[in-house]
This record gives structure tokens, C-alpha cells and sequence, in this order.
């Protein structure tokens, strides 16, 4: 697990996570990933995107990931990789789950702790 401290809002930064990722990825981190394509769904639950990675990502072209929670009341989001990416790399399965808090005392600032699960083939 990490955790960093990001200097928004906490609601500014849910609708931002677990809203419009799929429009904000490009234009936050565009040499990681180039264009995200929504598949299915509208951006909530059960969604299904195509991630087209960008110039830095050497090692895959794309990946699909699906949103497979979405909690609101706990500032929990989170998505599984279902096809490409991680998955053409010796796992066989890989999530992410983003749980956001308020920094105590501070208005502007979040917590954001992120964790990774995942499975590896067994050889």
C-alpha cells in the first residue's frame, strides 16, 4: 500500500477519480497514457475502459480495465485489469483500489492510499 497527500479537495478529487477518469487520465499524465476509450458503461460501476498507454510505456500497448467498486460514502474506488497490460506480464489477476480521506484540519488536502493486489502464474 501507498499513500500520498494531494492538495485538492476531497470532493473535487473523488468526481475527478471516480467520474471522469477516463477523461482526465490523458491530460494528466499524457506520456503514460495516450487516449482512454469508454467500452461499456457510462464511467460508474461496472464500466469498461480501453487504456491506450502513451510514449513511456514500452512494455504494453493497451489495457482494459473494468470498475469494480465504487463507494461514495467511503471515498472507494477501484479497478481490475481484465485484458493486456499487467496481465501479458506474468499475472493473472491486477487491481487497484484508490480510498480517499481528509487530511484532519485542513480543508484543501487529501489523503489518497492506494493498494495493489494481484496474482502471479504458478509454475
Amino acid at each position: 500500500m501507498a499513500q500520498t497527500c494531494v492538495e485538492v479537495d476531497i470532493g473535487i478529487l473523488w468526481e475527478a477519480l471516480a467520474k471522469d477518469l477516463w477523461l482526465i487520465l490523458p491530460k494528466v499524465i499524457p506520456n503514460l497514457v495516450k487516449e482512454v476509450q469508454l467500452l461499456e458503461g457510462n464511467g460508474g460501476l461496472g464500466t469498461l475502459m480501453l487504456i491506450h498507454f502513451g510514449s513511456e510505456v514500452t512494455n504494453a500497448a493497451f489495457q482494459k480495465e473494468k470498475i469494480v467498486e465504487l463507494d461514495e460514502n467511503e471515498y472507494r474506488f477501484g479497478l481490475e485489469v481484465i485484458q493486456g497490460g499487467h496481465l501479458n506480464h506474468g499475472f493473472t489477476y491486477y487491481a487497484t483500489t484508490f480510498k480517499l480521506s481528509k487530511e484532519i484540519g485542513v480543508k484543501k488536502q487529501t489523503l489518497v492510499d492506494i493498494t495493489i493486489t494481484y496474482d502471479t502464474y504458478q509454475h
